[in-house]
């Protein structure tokens, strides 16, 4: 039961990553490092040629477990798990079309978006920015199907991190594109907030709140 056996992997990779959320710390890494193997495991059966949905989906669960195990180991391995994570978004990509797939298409291009934000973030320095101008072109495409009025919650999460991005790009480069790069971060903002409410999203509109005020004060 080959195709039973890797749907039951997957699904211990789903409950693994969601433990290693909760757990934090070392046990939390631990975690992430087993989801991460569950779903290599699931991909020996889920193959792009035979399983090509099942496939994908593996892939972006695996994306998403390798970025957040390369945001929170704090060895030099960090790095190579979110490289990794940009990895399998892009594989599952080849599946997940904008024509076939939109929303699925979209989800994976801001999980994208934030992986390789997290990559650039670790390395640092010329490398770093070239990640977060193609964090910025993966946020930017998912805003050609999240749009503010059929999906305003996730439209709004996707300018907060392009957002997000702009900032760290706007910080770490000079000159009039140093202030662009502030700029379209202002904007992406307070586009987010047009949807992040006080009354209705408190949690989201303070965070986007404060970032925005610093975007204007840099």
């Amino acid at each position: 039961m080959p195709a039973d056996w890797a749907m039951t992997q997957n699904n211990i990779g789903n409950a693994l990553t969601s433990l290693g959320e909760r757990a934090g710390g070392a046990e939390g890494l631990s975690f992430l490092k087993d989801a991460v193997a569950a779903y290599q495991a699931a991909l020996r059966v889920r193959t792009e040629g035979d399983m090509p949905t099942g496939w994908a989906n593996t892939q972006t669960n695996l994306g998403n477990a390798l970025s957040l195990l390369g945001i929170h180991a704090r060895s030099a391995d960090g790095p190579g798990h979110l490289a990794n994570g940009v990895a399998a978004h892009k594989a599952a990509l080849k599946i997940r079309t904008e024509a076939d797939m939109p929303y699925d298409w979209a989800k994976t291009q801001h999980n994208l978006g934030c992986t390789l934000h997290n990559l650039g973030w670790r390395i640092g320095g010329a490398d770093g920015r070239l990640h977060f101008k193609e964090a910025t072109n993966a946020f930017e495409a998912a805003l050609r199907v999240r749009s503010e009025i059929d999906t305003p919650f996730d439209w709004a999460a996707t300018q907060t991190s392009l957002g997000n991005t702009f900032l760290f790009l706007g910080k770490r480069t000079g000159s009039l594109n140093g202030i662009s790069y502030l700029n379209n971060s202002v904007a992406a903002y307070e586009a987010a907030l047009r949807v992040f409410t006080e009354s209705e999203t408190q949690f989201y509109w303070k965070h986007t709140k404060g970032n925005l005020e610093r975007a204007r004060r840099s």
